[in-house]
């Protein structure tokens, strides 16, 4: 089961600049191109520029709101070309910041490709999509809206209009009346580098979440009696606008590599941390995260149909992390680990 396979390959939770001289493994997560082929459809990297419109559609008097803003969007491959990350940065005022991470699930043979929206109030939102080679269009269908109202529905495409054009367009529907609707056209406007440095975090809530730059982490699993003991590398940095905290990993550098991703930001409006796992195969697992103050510690919880992954992780410093974690299914507790992460320096 998936959910166990996630118990033993659940790392670099936290951060911190550790006194520990233990060096990681050189690794490396930098691609031009995608590793698979079914990638290549989705936007070329580089700087993009968009003009935008976001429609409100009142039912009841028939009435329209139209607001138009610009954009840029900063696209580059993440993971050695298993995700596409595209960093948007809104012109309105004040300026708000988006990420989208776009990959293939290998799994689903229907809708095989993923598309998980972070939006700048910490909205997280996920969507499958196909892709329509004769159209040159992907028409992506919801798969996780957390917190949504019974009857909401949403519908978006993203269609190549010419060499380096897009447009997208979507609906968002409740109980099958039109709500909101919006128009994207882009244009790709250079062949900029990827987003370099480390960043700085937009707030306090996510200041909490860690530092940029390169870490290692030691755990121990047990399962079913059997101990495991893993460690693994990653490289961490802030998205543009300081949102959101982008993290590549890799468990076993020296051995049998299993790479990972993860996002982690601050939903503004529940006050609670989303965090979305991308495993490298495209499957995509998302926890909230309930910050304790008196204890210095964040709760993250995944629920599934009859498991519930927790893990508590305790801010030791700000150069420092340590973290347990439990499997829950209704016949009590069948797996648990521990860890610590250390900061090892900034990305080189």
């Amino acid at each position: 089961m998936r959910w166990l396979m996630f118990i033993l390959l659940l790392v670099a939770f936290g951060c911190g600049n550790s006194s520990d001289p233990k060096a990681p493994p050189a690794v490396s997560f930098d691609a031009a191109k995608p590793v698979r082929a079914g990638l290549a459809v989705l936007e070329q990297v580089g700087l993009w520029e968009m003009d935008t419109s976001f429609v409100e559609h009142n039912a009841e008097t028939e009435l329209t709101k139209t607001n138009h803003s610009t954009a840029t969007m900063q696209v580059s491959w993440a993971l050695n070309g298993h995700f596409l990350l595209l960093e948007t940065q809104i012109n309105s005022q004040p300026k708000a910041y988006e990420l989208v991470v776009k990959n293939m699930d290998t799994n689903d043979k229907v809708h095989p490709y993923r598309c998980t929206w972070f939006h700048d109030d910490g909205l997280v939102r996920g969507y499958a999509g196909q892709w329509q080679p004769q159209q040159a269009r992907m028409d992506w269908v919801p798969i996780y809206l957390p917190g949504s109202p019974q009857g909401l529905d949403i519908k978006m495409t993203d269609i190549s209009t010419g060499p380096g054009k897009k447009q997208f367009s979507y609906q968002i529907l409740q109980d099958k009346q039109l709500i909101a609707s919006g128009l994207f056209k882009a244009r790709h406007a250079a062949n900029a580098a990827p987003p370099g440095g480390a960043g700085t975090p937009a707030n306090e809530q996510l200041k909490r979440l860690g530092q940029a730059g390169m870490w290692n982490e030691s755990q121990t699993l047990v399962e079913g009696g059997v101990i495991k003991d893993l460690e693994s590398v990653s490289r961490m940095r802030w998205s543009r606008g300081g949102k959101f905290l982008i993290n590549e990993g890799v468990t076993d550098p020296a051995g049998t590599k299993a790479y990972f991703l993860w996002v982690k930001t601050w939903d503004v409006h529940d006050r609670v941390y989303r965090w979305a796992y991308f495993w490298q195969d495209g499957h995509v697992d998302h926890f909230t995260g309930y910050w304790d103050a008196a204890k210095n510690l964040i709760t993250w919880q995944c629920v599934y149909p009859e498991v519930l992954i927790e893990l508590r992780e305790i801010l030791v410093s700000p150069k420092e992390r340590k973290w347990t974690v439990e499997g829950h299914t209704p016949k009590g507790i069948v797996s648990t680990g521990s860890g610590s992460s250390h900061y090892q320096g900034p990305a080189k």
